[in-house]
């Protein structure tokens, strides 16, 4: 496959299945993204790995902020360029709320 054809056959699919994830395939999963290249190579992350009652609370914490929307989040860093041009910016929207 080359570029061009992994870029038409890209898919975002986020949906999640009601089965926890192994810890095995956790590991493999983190071991191999510790050594995933980031901006200026800072490696700017910290792992959480919650469970059980953890995790419930974690899940009612977020829900009980959803419908406050942008309002109950501030971000650590800008992710995306400040004066970006609306049509880009509504795109962005829009394929966000789509997923």
């Amino acid at each position: 496959m080359n570029v061009s054809e992994a870029v038409a056959s890209r898919r975002s699919i986020r949906q999640f299945l009601p089965e926890p994830v192994g810890r095995d395939v956790l590991e493999r999963v983190l071991a191999k993204a510790q050594r995933a290249p980031s901006g200026g190579n800072v490696q700017p992350w910290n792992i959480h790995v919650v469970t059980g009652a953890a995790l419930a609370q974690l899940c009612e914490g977020v829900a009980a902020l959803l419908p406050q929307g942008r309002a109950a989040h501030s971000t650590e860093y800008t992710i995306y360029p400040e004066a970006l041009a609306d049509r880009y910016e509504d795109s962005r929207r829009e394929v966000g709320e789509g997923m």
